[in-house]
């Protein structure tokens, strides 16, 4: 994984020890506890996070299991995070800590839903 300023002037490596993934889906940093970065991984059908510095390179599977997973959206407020399963036509939430493995269903009966997005009321 590597990170890149908005501008793109600058690229450094964030996780170069890890195992190269087929498709990854990088997603919003997480300021609480620790920084964290969150993605998708489509090819291993998971979701994993690590420290964003890449000072700590100890990746975490948050939730295994998966179908297809795309799109992620992090609900920091509640500490949760949204996704859709494209292969399993559906959203899906659990907590951001990866501690409770329970996956809840949101949303099913889409069609191949990929980006999401969360509002404010």
């Amino acid at each position: 994984l590597a990170a890149s300023m908005a501008s793109g002037l600058r690229v450094e490596a964030v996780l170069e020890k890890y195992p190269p993934v087929e498709t990854v889906q990088v997603y919003p940093v997480d300021p609480e506890p620790e920084p964290a970065i969150y993605w998708t991984d489509v090819g291993a059908d998971k979701i994993q996070r690590a420290d964003r510095d890449g000072l700590n390179s100890n990746v975490q599977d948050v939730v295994t299991g998966l179908t297809t997973p795309d799109g992620l959206a992090l609900d920091l407020a509640n500490r949760k995070m949204y996704w859709t399963d494209w292969g399993a036509d559906k959203i899906q939430r659990a907590d951001m800590d990866g501690l409770n493995s329970n996956v809840q269903d949101v949303v099913t009966g889409l069609t191949t839903p990929s980006s999401i997005a969360l509002g404010t009321r």
